[in-house]
């Protein structure tokens, strides 16, 4: 072998240290379960409204201007996650795998921090046990996955108090700045990192007031606090601005609102929460009921402390200022108490004597968090997400003529479609139809989409103007947003044709044509030469469908079909059919109902409520 492979064999001797990776295998292993819980799936859920405003906001072709005032007019929110996904987006490319990647990255490393916070606040075991109920917790899998800065908040908030416990062990330059370094990050993240600091400040004071050097610690933690207003002030115009808002969009919290939020914390599940309980009081009991023996433990006396005062302050806080100023109490905001919570059930798990018991409720936490994730939400399976991108490739896809899309969420579906090829108006159904209806004009055919928990809502003019002017021809709905389809009638030249004109008619006693068996209905008509609409309204029975198959009909002129519709089984639904007649002839109008079925379940039947005829502008 020659000097060259035996210094290369060295080398990599020294960089893949196999006892080193060994070592720290459990921390390892804890790592690869957290990153693959957060990087699995990361594209299947839509962006929800509030990822959409992060991906209109960083956009790399933005100029820095405009990119500045959408985050002082839109967002109201420090800059810096923002900055980091934009600069992500030039150098990776826009895509939304890639940037939710970026979450799950910060989302992955926060496990890593607080396994360093537990260990630095009580014992490495506290550390271990701390990182795995953070790597299975399905609250921070779900903002890992999403791109909105929550999940940064949650990392700067352990990294802050790793270095905020390290400098009130030990007071040196080095930590005062290395503190003041991630508590700006913290604040530059989001504006409720600003309760965090505020809780962390009440721990410096408290611990100066039994400081042995008071002068140096004021003087150290003076250089944190000049870090700390350095990192953050980008972000004073900002904050600024945010502070002169009267009201706000969050409502007043309910009572229970912090019992909710713990709550959520682990994903609702009763069984996960009773684990908690038991953790969490154990804890609590032990600080407020210490032994001598206790009371000398120094580790221990930090750490109640820390997630004291932590817990307190950022709940209690906003709180206050949420019923004397304006409310802000939402559960994501919240995120930065999740490793609070966490790291007192940890330390509570150290007191086990017990190796077994100890054995046993790890094993079972991690069990209903994974029976709790995968099966009882279907975590990566079940749609939880406002399905905006389904819902406007649809669209585009039913609307080749381009008609005009209404939404009252145009600036954020308008990420996804091509401008100004599609033409977008930001404002309600209501709104709309009062503009047509004002202007004059002859209407025209239109798109309207919303969502985002708003149900279809018409005041009676607008529906009444819409049933006289437009057919809705499609109707389509995806989890928590829906769109319809309008085209406008030539009114003067509809002409309703009389179900009681079509044979066979099976009469039911009401004013609906019924076609049961296969069979076929017709009437003659007289039609002059030209384009012609056929307005069908159907409705296929029973509901559910027999075999998941609703009731088909075609339509026929002079036995020439012209096309065919499955019907909808809920309600009434509208089909258009367009033909050419190319000379004045006596005609005759068909539809066929060819599924018929029935079983012990029921029969198959077709319902139709009318049936009108338009001819068409030349």
């Amino acid at each position: 072998m020659n000097t060259f492979s035996k210094s290369f064999l060295i080398k990599m001797k020294r960089n893949i240290n196999l006892k080193q990776i060994k070592k720290h295998w459990a921390l390892l292993t804890i790592l690869a379960v957290a990153a693959m819980l957060r990087f699995f799936g990361l594209d299947f859920q839509s962006p929800w409204l509030d990822e959409l405003h992060t991906l209109i906001e960083t956009n790399p072709e933005l100029t820095y201007k405009e990119f500045y005032d959408l985050m002082l007019n839109s967002e109201h929110m420090p800059h810096l996650y923002y900055v980091l996904v934009r600069a992500f987006n030039m150098i990776f490319g826009v895509s939304l795998f890639g940037i939710r990647a970026f979450s799950a990255l910060i989302g992955t490393t926060s496990v890593y921090a607080i396994f360093l916070l537990g260990k630095e606040l009580y014992s490495k075991k506290a550390g271990y046990i701390a990182a795995i109920f953070l790597a299975i917790n399905s609250t921070h899998i779900f903002y890992s996955q999403e791109i909105r800065p929550y999940i940064l908040l949650c990392l700067f908030t352990c990294v802050s108090f790793l270095f905020l416990s390290k400098f009130l062990k030990r007071q040196t330059i080095q930590r005062a700045a290395y503190y003041g370094l991630f508590a700006g990050l913290m604040i530059s993240t989001h504006f409720f990192g600003l309760f965090v600091l505020a809780s962390q400040l009440v721990l410096l004071a408290i611990f100066l007031i039994s400081s042995e050097d008071i002068k140096r610690f004021v003087k150290l933690s003076l250089i944190s606090g000049g870090v700390i207003l350095l990192m953050f002030i980008p972000s004073i115009p900002v904050l600024l601005k945010v502070s002169k808002l009267s009201s706000f969009w969050i409502q007043p919290a309910s009572p229970r609102f912090f019992l909710e939020t713990v709550n959520g914390f682990f994903g609702k599940s009763e069984f996960l929460l009773f684990i908690v309980f038991i953790l969490t009081t154990a804890f609590f009991l032990r600080a407020f009921f210490q032994n001598e023996q206790q009371k000398s433990n120094a580790a221990y006396e930090l750490s109640v402390k820390v997630v004291l005062v932590w817990l307190f302050v950022i709940f209690m806080a906003p709180y206050i200022r949420s019923h004397t100023n304006v409310p802000m109490l939402i559960s994501r905001y919240f995120i930065s108490a999740l490793p609070a919570v966490l790291i007192v059930m940890a330390i509570a798990m150290c007191f086990f004597k017990v190796k077994q018991l100890f054995v046993a409720t790890i094993s079972i936490f991690a069990f209903s968090s994974a029976v709790d994730l995968f099966i009882v939400k279907d975590y990566y399976g079940r749609v939880n997400k406002t399905q905006y991108r389904e819902m406007t490739n649809t669209v585009k896809m039913l609307n080749p003529q381009n008609h005009s899309i209404v939404s009252p969420l145009a600036w954020h579906v308008g990420y996804y479609f091509d401008r100004p090829q599609h033409v977008l108006t930001q404002k309600t159904l209501d709104e709309y139809v009062l503009e047509m209806i004002n202007s004059g004009s002859k209407p025209s055919n239109f798109w309207f989409m919303d969502g985002h928990s708003s149900s279809y809502k018409a005041s009676a003019s607008t529906q009444k103007f819409l049933d006289e002017n437009f057919y809705m021809v499609d109707k389509i709905e995806y989890f928590d947003i829906w769109a319809r389809h309008y085209l406008y009638k030539n009114n003067n030249k509809i002409k309703p044709l009389a179900l009681d004109d079509f044979s066979p008619n099976f009469h039911t006693g009401e004013p609906v044509l019924k076609l049961i068996s296969n069979s076929t209905v017709s009437r003659p008509i007289q039609l002059e030469k030209g384009k012609y609409r056929i307005a069908v309204e159907a409705m296929s029975i029973p509901n559910p469908p027999i075999n998941n198959e609703n009731a088909h009909f075609d339509i026929s002129i002079n036995e020439k079909r012209i096309g065919g519709f499955y019907a909808n089984s809920e309600e009434f639904s509208l089909k258009l059919f367009d033909v050419d007649v190319e000379e004045t002839i006596q005609t005759t109008i068909s539809l066929t109902f060819g599924n018929d079925f029935f079983d012990d379940h029921g029969d198959r039947d077709l319902i139709i409520k009318s049936i009108s005829l338009e001819k068409k502008k030349e």
